[in-house]
């Protein structure tokens, strides 16, 4: 066997034996990162996709139906989406609620606005008449390099 053949086998991790159950495990312990590093927050018996959503709920939310300025708040609730009797996907929701006006909002706290959120808003438009609300997030200012 060649030095260099020798190094290469030296270098490859050595093949590791476990059950299917320590795999999943294995596998369950690594976090997996959102896409847009959107940390999910479990809170009053809900799993928000992210902190600003949370922030939204518990700042601005809560306290209004706490307030009774707001009622029937619910949060992700789920709309079916059909077109021509054709399913088409299910859009979640953030947030819906009605006002003292008997106005009824469904929100959604946006971090980042998706071609699939923006098809699905209007699909909510052009099948259920249903306008969401979008709750931009105040975006972190990049960091700009300094020439060397």
């Amino acid at each position: 066997m060649t030095t260099t053949r020798k190094k290469v086998l030296a270098e490859v991790p050595q093949m590791v034996t476990m059950s299917i159950a320590q795999y999943r495990t294995l596998i369950a312990a690594e976090k997996k990162q959102s896409k847009y590093n959107a940390k999910k927050v479990q809170a009053d018996g809900y799993t928000f996709d992210s902190k600003a959503e949370y922030e939204y709920y518990i700042m601005t939310l809560k306290p209004l139906a706490q307030a009774g300025a707001i009622k029937k708040l619910e949060v992700h609730p789920r709309y079916k989406l059909v077109v021509n009797n054709q399913f088409i996907c299910t859009y979640i929701a953030d947030f819906r609620y009605i006002d003292q006006a008997g106005k009824t909002h469904v929100v959604d706290v946006k971090g980042v606005r998706t071609d699939v959120f923006m098809l699905k808003k209007k699909l909510m438009a052009a099948c259920l008449g249903i306008e969401v609300e979008e709750i931009p997030v105040r975006a972190r200012k990049k960091r700009s390099r300094k020439a060397a």
